[in-house]
């Protein structure tokens, strides 16, 4: 029965994703998690954003899973939360068994080697199956508000890491259209700042257009500066950044900072900072997923 089913609905399922996202100019590192453990909050979202991760969350009901080919991309990977899938397939432990296969063949049909599956299920015969695939499979409880987050990190490395140094995206939202008011002041030079708009912005830096042709003669790379950044409700103060790159067609500055550092931003110009990424990626990739993922305010 739950091979027909698999069968029937994934047929002629593949298709080209046509990407709308213009907001984004470098994508981040998508997790696609099937049931979410509920111990990953905003509060893990943001964390996870800083380190170029975004978390996507997608229902366990099977109608939905098997349209997750149709965001299947190279920049992804897939977390399966096995107990709720289950669970939200009133699927008893009798029948678990023969479920897992037929999922198995699923996963290895889209997702292979970029798929894992989480359980709390003590079962040699489930483990085995999976492993016995390739499939990653781990028994542990994320449930824990206090080690989900560590156990997610090491969770992730394998899939985003060359010689266990996990890549860096630098994640980028384009806002020039926004028209952002940005001031930047020279620190070790002009005695006014400079105004000009948002071009770009991440949690590693900013791009800023500059209004005036000739400001753009008061900096060069390395200098120091500080920034007020005017974003939708938002007033965010980075104390220290430095430029990195200089583009006089564009009338452009790079400015690089570390969101890390208190010393370049404080901890609530930080938190403000992620929660405007984290709003513009989860509008921008709404656009191409097949989800609902819920929209900050």
């Amino acid at each position: 029965m739950f091979l027909f089913f698999f069968t029937n609905v994934m047929r002629g399922r593949i298709s080209s994703m046509q990407s709308h996202v213009t907001e984004l100019l470098q994508k981040p590192k998508i997790i696609n998690w099937i049931e979410m453990p509920s111990a990953i909050g905003e509060d893990e979202h943001i964390e996870f954003l800083k380190n170029d991760i975004f978390l996507q969350r997608h229902e366990g009901l099977m109608d939905h899973i098997l349209k997750l080919n149709k965001i299947c991309e190279s920049e992804s990977v897939y977390f399966f939360n096995l107990d709720k899938i289950l669970s939200r397939n009133l699927i008893n432990n009798n029948d678990a068994l023969m479920f897992s296969k037929n999922f198995i063949q699923f996963i290895n049909k889209y997702f292979s080697f970029k798929s894992l599956v989480h359980t709390n299920l003590i079962d040699d015969k489930l483990s085995n199956l999976f492993r016995s695939e390739g499939i990653a499979y781990i028994e542990r409880n994320l449930e824990d508000k206090k080690n989900a987050m560590m156990t997610t990190l090491d969770m992730i490395k394998p899939f985003f890491s060359i010689n266990n140094k996990v890549l860096r995206s630098y994640i980028r939202v384009n806002l020039e259209k926004y028209r952002y008011k940005v001031e930047i002041l020279n620190t070790g030079g002009t005695k006014s700042p400079d105004s000009g708009i948002m071009k770009d912005l991440s949690v590693n830096g900013a791009g800023i257009i500059l209004n005036n042709l000739n400001s753009i003669e008061n900096y060069n790379l390395k200098d120091a500066v500080s920034i007020n950044m005017y974003i939708r409700q938002y007033l965010i103060k980075v104390q220290i950044g430095f430029v990195t790159r200089i583009n006089k067609d564009e009338n452009a500055l790079g400015i690089t900072f570390d969101i890390n550092s208190r010393k370049m931003l404080s901890m609530m110009a930080a938190e403000n900072l992620s929660k405007l990424i984290y709003h513009y990626l989860e509008e921008a990739i709404k656009k191409i997923s097949i989800g609902n993922p819920r929209v900050p305010n």
